[in-house]
């Protein structure tokens, strides 16, 4: 039991490095491509800003992990509910990424730590237009052609950016679900895909506001309630 102690302590030090490479590919691309598309624009500072802040969570995240694994690994004393602790987090991380147990709305909670690489199986309709009624202006850093920007709730208001729902859809490795999404318009569509980090959202809409979501890597797309249906 002391070796598992050890072990526990390995492992969330080992989690804590994870955590530093996981921060640096979720925010390097933002930050390159908000300085390439904004460069001298005011906004690219508010933008900055809002990507920054969430490397400050991941920095409060690393020292919790690192500060605990030390903790484990220099113990002189078996720390038996360390190692129960342990080992439930392992079992819980392997089960979310091999089964699409998990809502995006419970995914969100931590994109870029708990939940990266997690299987998500949830319903996503188009970010609805703002009051006006024109069709939604905003740019996802990175900027990329294959993403879109999707709410899991019907029939929101258009007058508010509702970021708490919302998440960036990316199509690069299922680009014709891209087509299948589209088409199915306001009615939405049954997604399939691994959490993997946030976006930055500038959305122009509204006061050119910036905000991030949790992008969600797509691989299959089905109709609204397909898998309740299926059960």
């Amino acid at each position: 039991m002391y070796f598992l102690t050890r072990f526990s302590g390995l492992l969330f030090l080992a989690l804590a490095a994870g955590t530093i490479v996981m921060a640096i590919v979720d925010t390097a691309p933002e930050f390159a491509a908000a300085s390439e598309a904004l460069s001298g624009q005011p906004i690219l500072s508010s933008v900055k800003f809002n990507i920054g802040i969430q490397i400050v969570a991941d920095v409060f995240v690393v020292a919790g992990f690192a500060l605990f694994g030390w903790f484990l690994w220099t113990s002189e004393i078996v720390q038996t509910w360390a190692v129960v602790i342990t080992g439930l987090v392992v079992a819980g991380s392997i089960v979310i990424r091999v089964e699409p147990l998990l809502p995006m709305n419970v995914g969100r909670l931590s994109p870029g730590t708990a939940f990266w690489g997690a299987y998500v199986i949830d319903d996503f309709y188009p970010a609805p237009p703002p009051a006006q009624g024109r069709a939604r202006n905003i740019t996802t850093f990175p900027v990329n052609q294959y993403y879109r920007l999707a709410v899991t709730e019907q029939n929101l208001p258009g007058g508010e950016t509702n970021e708490g729902k919302a998440v960036a859809l990316n199509f690069n490795n299922a680009q014709p679900a891209m087509g299948t999404y589209t088409a199915a318009g306001y009615q939405g569509v049954q997604i399939t895909g691994r959490l993997a980090g946030t976006r930055t959202i500038l959305d122009y809409d509204f006061e050119r506001d910036t905000y991030s979501v949790p992008q969600l890597v797509v691989e299959s797309v089905a109709a609204v309630g397909a898998r309740d249906r299926a059960q």
